[in-house]
């Protein structure tokens, strides 16, 4: 049904989540993009003239998102106890100081955005070629560095996830794969050299950094092995050798983990 209006594209491989994104926001040919995900949904009928009428209003902004509620199971599913998301931190205005390498504005399915992929000059092939199955935090990045998101204070969405175990990668910084945060750093180190070329702000990343190094240490103390020790001292690297002050470590360590589990 609406042929005109909705497009399929097949792939005969599999060229990876992020290098998907990227090939499909190329084909989009509206003045805004809007997402929803296999696993979340939208609540409100209006969700998208809402969005619309806000960032015409607003024309300073690049974005805009809305509050969602968390909820686990089928369609429609109850909410969890535990509304709050950690990689998403709600502002009025989030800006490129707010990113710190990790913070979105909205979950997935909140956002509404200019399609900046109307415009073919330039090569963003750092989208998908900074790492091949997370695309969200080199979007974010490259949309910060043109314009601040705005926030709708209305639950338009719902997004799915897992009661137990962790949400993301950066909660398994802490608990059971010992291999994240060796990919974290690296994917951290690709949005640092992205955000160089893109934009004149400089220490985005410092609080990230420290938190890959907290979880790097903590994971060591529990489980020491010459990896972890390696790992440790790649991330401390980017902190001046490693120097955190140590109140501010042991806070950061209780509430990550605290986050995670």
């Amino acid at each position: 049904p609406y042929p005109d209006r909705i497009r399929v594209f097949r792939r005969p491989e599999n060229l990876g989540a992020s290098r998907n994104a990227y090939e499909l926001l190329c084909q989009a040919q509206g003045r805004y993009l809007a997402f929803c995900e296999g696993d979340d949904y939208w609540t409100a009928p209006d969700k998208l003239a809402v969005q619309y009428a806000f960032l015409e209003e607003h024309p300073d902004l690049i974005g805009c998102t809305h509050r969602c509620v968390v909820v686990e199971g089928d369609y429609q599913a109850d909410p969890l106890p535990k509304q709050r998301i950690s990689w998403v931190r709600e502002k009025p205005r989030f800006t490129l100081r707010d990113f710190q390498g990790i913070y979105l504005p909205g979950q997935t399915a909140t956002i509404m955005k200019r399609n900046i992929f109307l415009d073919k000059n330039g090569d963003l092939s750092f989208l998908y070629e900074a790492n091949r199955n997370v695309s969200d935090r080199t979007a974010t990045l490259l949309y910060l560095t043109k314009g601040d998101f705005g926030l709708i204070p209305r639950v338009m969405s719902a997004y799915r996830r897992v009661r137990r175990g962790p949400q993301s990668q950066t909660d398994q910084l802490y608990t059971h794969n010992p291999d994240v945060a060796r990919m974290e750093l690296a994917y951290t180190e690709r949005l640092e050299e992205t955000a160089a070329r893109l934009t004149s702000e400089r220490g985005l990343f410092k609080p990230y950094y420290q938190r890959l190094y907290a979880a790097a240490v903590y994971r060591y103390l529990r489980s020491p092995s010459k990896g972890g020790r390696e790992t440790v001292a790649l991330i401390g690297r980017h902190l001046g050798g490693g120097g955190v002050h140590p109140a501010a470590f042991v806070a950061g360590v209780a509430r990550r983990i605290a986050d995670a589990l």
